[in-house]
């Protein structure tokens, strides 16, 4: 129940992909989002070679 709002948790993790996931290499953003893509995170953003080598591993 940390995020009583399902509007929050996207932006948390929509702020979370952008600030975390992109800067360190597992994704990249198609272009810099604005301040209202983020909020709603509906920014384009593509998986790196790093990013799936991690989720490779996972296929059943």
């Amino acid at each position: 129940m940390q995020y009583p709002d399902p509007e929050a948790f996207i932006e948390a993790f929509s702020v979370f992909t952008k600030k975390l996931l992109c800067t360190r290499g597992i994704c990249s953003l198609k272009a810099r989002p604005k301040a209202e893509e983020v909020k709603r995170g509906t920014y384009a953003i593509k998986g790196s070679v790093a990013f799936y080598s991690l989720v490779e591993g996972i296929k059943a």
